[in-house]
C-alpha cells in the first residue's frame, strides 16, 4: 500500500475536514446537552444517550466522507464519479464554509457559558483568598489516630475561619472528600476555593509527625509544604495548629488583625486528650439528627465533661444534641428543657466568644417560648461569628425572617462556605420555594438526595415539594414519600411527611397505624400529637381533636396568657357550638381583638383575625366582625404587588385573600381564588383546610362555592385511586393492614 497516495486521497475526499468539523459540531451538541441537562431536569440518562450516539456517528461520518462526494448535482457515490478538481474544490468549499459556521457557533456558546451561564450561588468570590481544609490522613502503623487526624484538620479549618479576608470551605464540605482520593482540581472546583491545605499524621508511640501541604487548585501544584515533628500531647497539638495556620495564612498573603491573632494562639478548647478525642467522636455522630445517633453523642460529650469540666464547646454541643433528640427522637419535654438550659449556660459561662454556645443559648430559649431572647442569642451568635454556615442558616431564619432578600443574600452565602452541607442546601431549597423558584428549590433538593443520601429528611422533603405549586401531585408525593418510607421504615420525618401526604388522599387508617407506630418508636415526641390533632381535624372527630389539642399544649407548656394557637381554640369552639365559650375566651386571654378602638392588626397571623371574626359574626357582633374584615382587608391590599391580579399575586397572599373573600360573603371570590390555587397554581398540599375552614362556612351555600368543592373532590379521588393502584402492584392494599 502506497502511503502517500492513501493520504493524498483522504485529502482528495475532504475526510480531514469532515473530521475536523464533526469533531467541533460533536462537541458542541455534548457542551450543549451536559448544559441545560440539570436546569431542565431531564431524564439522566438523556445527556449520555447523546454523547454515546456522537462518538458512534464520528467513524460512521467518516466513512460516509470517503463514500459519498457532494457536487453541485447533489450527493453521489465517490466511485465512478469524474476526477475532476474542480468537483472536489466545490466540496472543500462547501466544507469550508460548514467548518467556520460551526466554529463560529462553538465561539458563541463559549461566550454565553462564561457570560451568562453562572449562576449565583455557585460563583467563586475572585476577590477573596479561598481554601479547603481537606481531612489530614492518618498513616499512622495502626490506623488508630483517625480522630486526631480530623481534629487536626477541624481545629485548622476553625483557625482559619476566623480570619475575616479569608474565605474557608465549611466542615461538612471538605470532610465529604474523607478517605477519597478525587482529583485536587477538581474537589477545588466543587468547594468553589483557589487553595486546599492538605496533610498526613503519623504517631509512634509519643512522637508525631505532622505534614502539611498547600496547593493551588488552578494547576495543582505545590505552593507551600512543611513537617513538623513533634511530642505528642493535647499542648503541643495547639502550637502545632497555630504554626500551621500561620505559615498558610503567610503563603496566601491574608493580613492577620491582631485580635484575631492573639485569640487564636491564646484559646485552647481542652488539655485534656482523651477529652477531646471523644468529644470527636460525638460531635460526628451528632451531625447525622438520627435519634440512635443522637443518644450516643450524648454519652460522648457528657464523658468528655467528665475529663474535662471545662470543655465549652462540649457543653454546647451536648445542648444541641438535646436539641436533636427533642425533634428527631424521644425525649420527655420538661427534661429537654432542662437539659438544654443548663448545658447552654454551662457554655457560654465557660467561654463568651463562642458563637456555637450563643446558639445553644438560642435554643434554650425556643424551647421555653422566650422567643425575642432567642433572637437576641442569635444575633450575638452571628456577630460573633459571621462565616459559620450553621450560625447564617439560624440568623437567617430567625433574627431576619421577615427579610426574603437578606435571607436569600445568607443562605447564598453559607452555601458557598459549604457547599455540600445537607442543611444548607436544605434551607436553600426552602429558601428559593418561597421565593417562587420552583426548578432552583427543587434542584437544590434532588443534589441533596444525591450527594448526601443518608440525609433522609432530603427524600420527605421531596415529596413536600411535589404536592405543593407548581406540581400538585398529591399521588407521586405520597408514592415518594412511601418508597422512602420502605427504604427508611423507623425514621420520625419519613413517617410524618407519609402521614400528611397520606391525608391528602383521605387514608386515615393508614395514618393512625402511622401514628401508633411512632408512639412506639419515639413516645415522648410532640409530633405524635401535632400528627393527632390534624387527622381527627380531617375526620371532624371534634372530642377527640380538643382531648389531644389540649394535651399537645400541655407537652409544650403553653400557657393561655402567654402565647396561644388561638385559630385552634376558636376552631374547637365552633366545632363545638359553644359561641359564647370562645366570646369568654377571647375577653378573657386576648381582649385586643374585640377592643372597636383596633386601628390595625395587632400581629400579622391572620388566621386568628379572620376565625375571630367569623366567630363574632355567628354571636351576633356584626359591628366587630365588620370592622375586623375591613381591617384584614386592608392589611391585605397593602400587601397586594398586582392590584390583587389572582394570576400574579403570590400563593401565601391568596390563602388570606380567600379567607377575607369568605369573610365579605363573596363565594365568587373566594372559588375563584380556590381555581386559581388548586387548578392553575397546582398548589394541593392541605387543601381540606380551604374547604372546611371556619370562614369557609359562610360561603358554602354559593352555587360557586359548591362547584369548586365538587371539582377538587373530584380530583383528589383521581389521584387518590393512582395511589391505590400504586400499592395493589406493592402488595400493601389494603393499606391500613400493613402494619398488622
Amino acid at each position: 500500500m502506497d502511503f502517500n497516495k492513501f493520504l493524498s486521497e483522504l485529502k482528495r475526499r475532504n475526510i480531514f475536514k469532515v473530521a475536523t468539523t464533526y469533531a467541533i459540531a460533536g462537541w458542541l451538541i455534548i457542551q450543549i446537552v451536559t448544559a441545560i441537562d440539570e436546569p431542565l431536569s431531564l431524564p439522566g440518562w438523556f445527556a449520555t444517550t447523546i454523547i454515546v450516539l456522537v462518538f458512534i456517528g464520528f467513524p460512521i461520518a467518516l466513512i460516509i466522507a470517503w463514500a459519498l462526494e457532494l457536487t453541485p448535482e447533489g450527493i453521489k457515490k465517490s466511485e465512478g464519479l469524474e476526477n475532476t478538481p474542480s468537483t472536489h474544490k466545490s466540496t472543500g468549499k462547501k466544507l469550508n464554509r460548514l467548518l467556520m459556521t460551526v466554529l463560529s457557533l462553538a465561539v458563541i456558546f463559549l461566550v454565553i457559558n462564561r457570560v451568562f451561564y453562572v449562576q449565583v450561588a455557585d460563583e467563586v468570590d475572585t476577590g477573596t483568598a479561598s481554601i479547603a481544609v481537606l481531612p489530614f490522613v492518618d498513616m499512622s502503623p495502626q490506623q488508630d489516630q483517625s480522630y486526631f487526624s480530623d481534629g487536626l484538620s477541624e481545629e485548622l479549618l476553625n483557625v482559619l475561619a476566623k480570619v475575616k479576608d479569608l474565605k474557608v470551605a465549611g466542615r461538612t464540605s471538605s470532610f465529604k472528600y474523607k478517605g477519597q482520593n478525587d482529583n485536587l482540581i477538581k474537589i477545588g472546583s466543587e468547594l468553589h476555593v483557589d487553595h486546599i491545605l492538605e496533610g498526613s499524621v503519623r504517631k509512634f508511640g509519643n512522637s508525631m509527625r505532622i505534614t502539611a501541604q498547600l496547593i493551588k487548585v488552578a494547576d495543582g501544584f505545590h505552593m507551600w509544604s512543611e513537617t513538623y515533628d513533634r511530642t505528642y500531647s493535647a499542648e503541643n497539638l495547639f502550637n502545632i495548629q497555630d504554626e500551621i495556620s500561620n505559615e498558610v495564612l503567610k503563603e496566601l498573603k491574608v493580613k492577620l488583625l491582631g485580635e484575631a491573632a492573639a485569640s487564636k494562639t491564646k484559646k485552647v478548647l481542652t488539655k485534656n486528650t482523651e477529652a477531646y478525642e471523644v468529644y470527636l467522636k460525638g460531635l460526628q455522630l451528632s451531625r447525622n439528627k438520627q435519634s440512635k445517633d443522637l443518644e450516643k453523642a450524648i454519652i460522648y460529650f457528657k464523658y468528655a465533661i467528665t475529663l474535662d469540666p471545662k470543655f465549652s464547646l462540649a457543653y454546647s454541643h451536648l445542648a444541641l444534641a438535646y436539641v436533636g433528640l427533642k425533634d428527631f427522637g424521644s425525649l420527655d419535654h420538661q427534661e429537654a428543657i432542662s437539659a438544654i438550659k443548663n448545658n447552654a449556660e454551662k457554655a457560654v459561662l465557660l467561654d463568651n466568644q463562642s458563637g456555637t454556645a450563643y446558639i445553644a443559648v438560642a435554643n434554650s430559649f425556643e424551647v421555653q417560648r422566650k422567643f425575642d431572647k432567642m433572637k437576641e442569642a442569635i444575633k450575638k451568635a452571628y456577630a460573633l461569628e459571621p462565616n459559620n454556615p450553621e450560625i447564617l442558616l439560624y440568623y437567617a431564619n430567625s433574627a431576619v425572617e421577615d427579610n426574603l432578600a437578606l435571607q436569600i443574600e445568607l443562605a447564598e452565602k453559607a452555601y458557598r462556605i459549604d457547599p455540600l452541607s445537607p442543611s444548607v442546601i436544605e434551607y436553600l431549597g426552602r429558601i428559593s420555594y418561597t421565593n417562587e423558584n420552583y426548578l432552583k428549590a427543587i434542584k437544590f433538593t434532588k443534589k441533596n438526595i444525591a450527594i448526601n443520601p443518608n440525609y433522609i429528611r432530603a427524600h420527605g422533603n421531596l415529596s413536600w415539594k411535589l404536592r405543593e405549586e407548581p406540581y400538585g401531585k398529591s399521588d407521586e408525593a405520597f408514592i415518594t414519600a412511601y418508597k422512602a418510607y420502605q427504604q427508611f421504615p423507623e425514621n420520625l420525618n419519613i413517617i410524618s411527611f407519609l402521614a400528611y401526604t397520606s391525608m391528602d388522599l383521605f387514608f386515615y387508617d393508614f395514618v393512625d397505624d402511622l401514628i401508633e407506630k411512632m408512639t412506639l418508636l419515639y413516645p415522648e415526641n410532640q409530633l405524635i400529637y401535632s400528627l393527632k390533632v390534624v387527622n381527627y381535624l380531617h375526620q371532624k372527630k371534634t372530642d377527640n381533636f380538643v382531648k389531644t389539642l389540649n394535651k399537645l399544649l400541655v407537652k409544650n407548656n403553653v400557657k393561655r396568657d402567654q402565647y396561644d394557637p388561638i385559630y385552634k381554640r376558636i376552631k374547637i369552639f365552633y366545632d363545638l357550638g359553644k359561641i359564647e365559650e370562645a366570646l369568654n375566651y377571647l375577653k378573657t386571654y386576648h381582649p385586643i381583638y374585640l377592643s372597636d378602638t383596633l386601628s390595625a392588626l395587632p400581629d400579622n397571623n391572620v388566621r386568628n383575625i379572620s376565625s375571630i371574626a367569623t366567630i363574632l359574626k355567628h354571636s351576633g357582633d356584626l359591628e366587630q366582625s365588620r370592622h375586623l374584615t375591613t381591617l384584614l382587608g386592608d392589611f391585605i391590599r397593602s400587601k397586594f404587588e398586582y392590584n390583587g391580579d389572582l394570576k400574579k399575586e403570590k400563593i401565601e397572599l391568596l390563602y388570606s385573600y380567600k379567607e377575607w373573600a369568605s369573610l365579605s360573603g363573596d363565594g365568587k371570590l373566594a372559588s375563584e381564588i380556590l381555581e386559581e390555587r388548586y387548578f392553575n397554581r397546582k398548589d394541593k398540599g392541605g387543601v381540606y383546610f380551604d374547604l372546611h375552614r371556619v370562614t369557609t362556612d359562610l360561603i358554602s351555600e354559593a352555587p360557586e362555592f359548591k362547584a369548586i368543592e365538587a371539582k377538587i373532590t373530584k380530583d383528589i379521588e383521581i389521584m387518590r385511586e393512582k395511589a391505590i393502584l400504586f400499592l395493589k402492584a406493592e402488595g400493601d392494599w389494603p393499606i391500613h393492614k400493613i402494619n398488622e
